[in-house]
Order: C-alpha cells, then structure tokens, then sequence
C-alpha cells in the first residue's frame, strides 16, 4: 500500500474509532489502534477537522470524540455486505414483536443500497414491522 493509501485508511479508521467511543479517546489510544505514532495522529485528527470538516472535538481529560449528535455520513457495502445486513434485518424482523420505528428507518435505507428484488422482499417485511403494535419506550428520548 502506498504512503497516501495507508493515511487515507487511518483517517477513516480514526472517524470510526471516534464515533464508536462517546466518551472519546486520547492520542495515545489512538495512535496504539492505529499503529502509529502519538505525533502522526495528532496530524492526522488536525486534517480531519481541518481539510476534511469532521468535527472531531477535544472532550474532557485529553479525549477526542465527536460532538453529540454527529452522524457519520453514508458509507459504500460491498453486494456481500448488503446482503449480510438483508440477513440480520431478516432475523430482526421475526425476533421483534413490537413496532420500533427506529428499526423500520433503518431497513428502509438499506432498501435504496440493495439490489431491487432483495430491496422488495426487504419492503414487505417493513410493511409487516408496520402493522405491529408500537412501543412507545423505544422512542423515549428521541426527537
């Protein structure tokens, strides 16, 4: 792999490790992560927040994580990993027996990323999510 490869791979590692560890994570977690140097991955989260506009912020005791609230943007699967995901929203879909609405967005945007006769049988069985009966705990807190 090339210098600039190996640098793209780590600043995507690094906007993944941020956003999995709300309470954020120190250069030197990061750098022992990410097989690099402390100094390397302090350049490293200042082009993030710098050229690539990811608002990785310094938290309490040295930690860098993202701001609450901060989404990811959309991220590119493979057909194998979209079919992965079909499987487990398949499995999700007999397990649960109440409506989540958080799950039915979710299964809805994988639909737009699969292939259309896989996206079909996905929209059946959000339809089928839909006409369960609602828990209004899985909404607690949520806008």
């Amino acid at each position: 792999m090339t210098r600039n490869t190996e640098r793209a791979v780590r600043l995507i590692q690094i906007q993944h490790l941020v956003s999995r560890n709300p309470l954020g994570l120190t250069t030197k977690e990061l750098a022992r992560l990410c097989d690099v140097g402390i100094r390397t991955i302090q350049r490293d989260l200042l082009t993030l927040q710098s050229e690539l506009y990811i608002p990785i912020v310094k938290k309490k005791y040295d930690r860098y994580g993202l701001p609450e609230g901060y989404f990811l943007p959309p991220v590119s699967l493979s057909l194998y990993e979209a079919v992965g995901l079909f499987l487990a929203a398949r499995l999700v879909m007999r397990q649960t027996d109440e409506r989540n609405t958080h799950i039915e967005s979710a299964l809805s945007r994988l639909c737009s990323i699969l292939p259309l006769p896989v996206a079909e049988h996905l929209k059946h069985g959000i339809r089928y999510l839909g006409r369960k009966v609602p828990n209004p705990d899985y909404l607690r807190g949520c806008p």
